[in-house]
């Protein structure tokens, strides 16, 4: 009886790892924004950098997961908010529906990693870049309309 009791533990604790699983949360440093760049080249896709503590995010979050975001068109997602953050940022993603999108996590001086990325950001979020095929890249700071997504609907899904 005793082994029948362990296997089902076994088999619940898996179950558990499985349901609880998320986005693999990839550490974001000062070169980066290149690996990105390079890993996206000739698709268009949405480079979106949020934060545990930006209410306007979560709305921002909400609307991409609704509109297929890492599964409909190319979308990478990057939190600021640091390593010891990784739980709350994979449920999170989980509750939008973006646990198969590509995930970020700040590991660095903040200051130093967005210079990195653009000279002329100080910090707000949420902030996003599209890139088109050629790869022009459009800021937008503040939150995206849903129109701003539509050229990257009409390309597809992104290339595995």
């Amino acid at each position: 009886m005793s082994r029948r009791i362990m296997l089902t533990g076994l088999i619940l604790l898996f179950a558990t790892a499985a349901v609880h699983a998320g986005p693999e949360l990839r550490r974001f440093d000062s070169d980066s924004y290149q690996a990105i760049v390079e890993a996206h080249r000739g698709e268009p896709f949405l480079l979106v950098f949020w934060s545990l503590e930006c209410p306007p995010c979560y709305k921002e979050l909400q609307m991409l997961g609704e509109a297929g975001a890492g599964e409909a068109f190319a979308a990478v997602f990057v939190s600021t908010d640091g390593p010891a953050e990784e739980a709350r940022i994979t449920e999170t993603m989980q509750r939008f529906g973006l646990e198969r999108a590509e995930s970020w996590v700040f590991d660095g001086n903040p200051p130093q990693l967005r210079f990195s990325i653009d000279r002329t950001w100080y910090g707000e979020l949420p902030k996003s870049y599209l890139f088109d095929a050629s790869h022009q890249r459009k800021a937008i700071t503040g939150l995206l309309e849903r129109a701003a997504i539509d050229p990257l609907l009409e390309h597809g899904a992104p290339s595995e």
